[in-house]
């Protein structure tokens, strides 16, 4: 609660600040006192086809990268990267001022998709088809705002790249696609230094957090995700550098996912002791594979946080291919092998909890962030496909009853990866009706204080069971 009073308190300050003259001269508004306006009406587009459309948003990641939804139609989310700006980072990786700028945007945008009026367009300012960053999965886009007209007419909405900009809360990246806007961004860039705003400040970031990583248990993390999801509990360990140790259970789609189990000794209230686990992003590199195999015991240290896309979980870990120095190392986030996979104790190992899709429900957090493989066979009543080719499937048992889990099916999906090793699915039909056995990975998504469950599909490794296989 404090930090939060702290941050709208220098939104206040700020806004304050901006309004007066100081010796560098008047404080410049360059969202409304230049050049850079949008010239495309955007009513009636669709971004897929004309690089621009009205939209609301889906998630919000960081400073400088959004998830829209269209306010049009059913396409999948658009994932933009906010053309020529860079903010500090606050996912992967946690940098200085990288969560005031990630709540700084994320404050613009509620307020215009609530009050106002949100914009997507390329960067290029023509209908066209739009252009993908280096990832191939996010597009280049100018992100254009207006906070208190509905439907504005688009030569009123201002640019949200350059705000962000101005605000001293991102340094200015490659323009080449936008020249005739090149000068004000600098101008803007430079004004936020002359005013030392932000980044530009000298000052510690509020939201920061510089002291030492603590160690606390991976019960004591679950238990608050347990009062946030079921309560309404804010979580107390979002934004906290610690340092945990766990077993590594799996490692897909940039997760690694780490458990542990405890008993009345190490703080469980269950007679028969419990598991915690978490899933750690790990950044959209590959990380050493001493870190990533199955029963591997590990330490890490990192920032926890709680993504709206993703849940709540740890970042910011490094996961060095150096040997861990006990004494230099001690208080750096650098991870360490604490056991091997073959070294493991028996009482660190992990094996998949096996249960019914009703038992599975039922359980709800007490199996997250573990693997688990459903009794019964289920049966696909309906799949989604989005614009990565990722699938999210939805589930029934025998009975028609529905169940409380989907299944998200990140990679390419081989149903016959031994006798038809070309062969995969790249359609929802090819999914629905079918009856599968399932496993995986047991997550959680929340988003607009809906909470949903889901199974990740986990990669093929050979000579281990599907997690997704297809009954006859």
């Amino acid at each position: 609660m404090k930090k939060n009073i702290v941050f709208a308190l220098s939104f206040v300050a700020l806004a304050i600040f901006n309004t007066v003259s100081c010796n560098s001269g008047k404080f410049v508004d360059y969202t409304k006192e230049s050049n850079v306006k949008l010239t495309l009406d955007y009513k009636g587009k669709d971004f897929y086809k004309d690089s621009i459309e009205q939209v609301n948003v889906a998630y919000y990641i960081d400073g400088d990268t959004t998830h829209f939804k269209s306010i049009n139609n059913n396409t999948p989310n658009i994932k933009i990267r906010y053309y020529g700006i860079d903010t500090p980072e606050s996912t992967g990786k946690i940098e200085e001022y990288g969560e005031e700028a990630k709540q700084f945007t994320k404050a613009k945008l509620k307020n215009a998709v609530e009050n106002g009026t949100v914009v997507i367009s390329g960067p290029t300012m023509e209908y066209g088809e739009p252009i993908t960053d280096s990832t191939g999965s996010r597009y280049l886009g100018l992100v254009w705002i207006n906070e208190t007209e509905k439907n504005a007419s688009y030569d009123s909405l201002i640019c949200l790249n350059l705000y962000i900009v101005q605000e001293g809360l991102s340094y200015v990246k490659s323009l080449d696609k936008i020249p005739e806007y090149v000068d004000t961004f600098l101008k803007a860039e430079e004004q936020a230094k002359r005013f030392k705003l932000n980044l530009h400040s000298g000052k510690p970031a509020e939201l920061f957090n510089y002291g030492a990583y603590e160690a606390i248990s991976l019960l004591e993390i679950r238990r608050a995700i347990e009062a946030d999801l079921k309560e309404g509990i804010p979580n107390p360990y979002s934004g906290r550098k610690v340092r945990l140790r766990g077993t590594v259970t799996s490692y897909c789609n940039s997760m690694l996912y780490i458990a542990s189990y405890f008993d009345e000794a190490t703080g469980s209230t269950n007679p028969n002791g419990e598991w915690a686990g978490i899933n750690i992003y790990t950044g959209t590199g590959s990380i050493p594979s001493k870190y990533t195999t199955k029963n591997t015991y590990i330490e890490v240290a990192g920032t926890l946080s709680d993504s709206e896309e993703f849940g709540f979980q740890m970042s910011g870990c490094d996961f060095t291919r150096s040997t861990f120095d006990p004494i230099e190392d001690a208080d750096t986030n650098k991870a360490q092998v604490i056991y091997k996979a073959d070294e493991t104790p028996e009482e660190f190992r992990v094996s998949p909890f096996v249960m019914s899709a009703s038992e599975l429900g039922a359980a709800s957090s007490d199996k997250l962030f573990m693997e688990v493989e459903v009794k019964e066979t289920l049966t696909c009543y309906d799949a989604y496909k989005n614009d990565n080719s990722e699938f999210t499937l939805y589930f029934e048992d025998q009975n028609g009853t529905k169940t409380p889990f989907n299944m998200f099916v990140p990679s390419i999906y081989y149903p016959d990866p031994e006798n038809q090793p070309y062969y995969s699915y790249s359609t929802e039909e090819e999914f629905e009706g079918k009856k599968f056995k399932v496993r995986g990975l047991y997550t959680f998504r929340k988003y607009n204080g809906k909470v949903s469950y889901q199974l990740v599909m986990r990669p093929h490794k050979e000579g281990e069971p599907l997690d997704l296989t297809i009954v006859e």
